[in-house]
């Protein structure tokens, strides 16, 4: 008798159970409606000898060696660092070809790896890899005295990073950033070395202008980011789950672009009022799960404004100094102030001494026959030339050239 009841009961809850599931299955189907439809994004135009095709086989064939390629001012290459250099010469000459081609980054493009057999790195990895390879390249030449040889490589590690930014793909735009970083340290670097000669200096400088040139305006680069943001929220995927908790992949795109467009008023306006407005975002509160994490994503669309500042700030300020060493070259002097620069004709360059982060010329100086020249840097606050310190928090200066200490 007690085991009849026992049956019972346990009948009784598994058919309460299973009508509380129906129940359940019937409100969230009702709750979460029909999947929305996706949002259709257009995707650029990929010529058929795309230039970002070659690079991605250089990285399939590069020779991962296990050696660390970056260097320090100063430190001759290893010659295990020469033998990789020497391994993966293919792996550059197939990164020169891309360089030739149009580059169109296929938007949404994820990271895929190398073969294992060849160290397994991350594309954006072997990118940068790419990159350190052709700084070894520059310092192997100039280690050898041969200074004119030393300039070409970084110039094409620029050009390779600018190729890739020019491909307007979100994850193509950080890469580049990460890529243009290294040659233009370098090129500072060797911009200072008394042996390379005019046609080298203007030489550098024009590429430098058509590196700034081809650069995409902020305004692309931002609605790259939106595209790519409203592919990723418009999936089904994405839309069936997102609306269990309120989500609309439609609302989310729509307040996406709205943070977009003042991401790119706020680009108009001078790089202090950019700072001000990323340190002293009022928070707008919302009841709208779409409309909160739009706005969770404004911040990085504000920040992206100020990166660019910056660079376009790194780039001019590598092209005055330049500009310096060719003044100095033609003139047996220095110039008095950079104003003097405007003297100089090189075929090409329109020369800019302007920082885009404060509007007023680089800061610049002489001093016991040699020169300080530099931005205050993000901060916007002189430091008198500080270098950066790398792992210290004290204050520095994005410097170009100052005085051998």
């Amino acid at each position: 008798m007690r085991l009849r009841r026992i049956a019972i009961g346990l009948a009784a809850f598994v058919v309460v159970f299973g009508v509380l599931a129906v129940v359940l299955r019937w409100w969230v189907k009702r709750r979460m409606g029909p999947p929305p439809p996706p949002i259709v994004v257009v995707l650029p135009e990929v010529p058929a000898d795309n230039g970002y095709d070659l690079f991605v086989s250089a990285v399939a064939i590069y020779v991962d060696t296990g050696v660390d390629l970056s260097t320090e001012p100063g430190v001759p290459i290893t010659a295990e660092q020469r033998d990789a250099l020497r391994q993966n010469e293919e792996v550059l000459a197939e990164l020169r070809r891309g360089l030739e081609k149009e580059c169109v980054v296929p938007l949404g493009s994820v990271p895929v790896s190398a073969p294992p057999g060849q160290g397994g790195i991350a594309r954006w990895q072997a990118f940068r890899e790419l990159t350190r390879l052709l700084v070894v390249e520059s310092r192997l030449a100039s280690d050898d005295g041969r200074y004119a040889a030393a300039v070409p490589p970084l110039l094409d590690g620029l050009r390779f990073g600018a190729k890739l930014e020019v491909g307007a793909d979100i994850g193509g735009w950080h890469i580049a950033r990460a890529i243009q970083a290294i040659p233009l340290r370098e090129l500072r670097r060797l911009g200072e070395c008394q042996h390379l000669g005019e046609a080298e200096l203007a030489w550098a400088l024009q590429i430098l202008a058509e590196v700034e040139a081809n650069t995409p305006p902020i305004a692309e680069i931002l609605e790259a980011e939106c595209r790519t943001m409203a592919a990723s929220v418009g999936s089904q995927a994405w839309g069936r789950s997102g609306r269990v908790v309120g989500l609309d992949a439609e609302t989310v795109a729509a307040a996406v672009r709205v943070e977009r467009d003042e991401a790119v008023r706020l680009s108009q306006k001078p790089y202090a009022e950019v700072r001000a407005a990323i340190e002293s975002a009022p928070r707008r509160w919302t009841l709208s799960p779409s409309k909160a994490l739009a706005r969770m994503i404004g911040p990085g669309f504000r920040k992206t404004v100020a990166v660019d500042f910056r660079r376009h700030s790194e780039r001019h300020g590598t092209q005055v100094l330049f500009a310096v060493e060719l003044y100095h070259l033609r003139h047996g002097k220095l110039p008095q102030s950079l104003r003097d620069l405007e003297s100089l004709d090189i075929p090409g360059v329109k020369l800019s001494i302007i920082d885009p982060l404060t509007e007023k010329p680089y800061i610049y100086r002489i001093q016991d026959g040699d020169y300080f020249l530099y931005s205050v840097g993000p901060d916007l606050t002189d430091h008198g030339g500080a270098e950066r310190i790398y792992g210290t928090q004290k204050p520095w200066d994005v410097v170009f050239h100052a005085p051998s200490r």
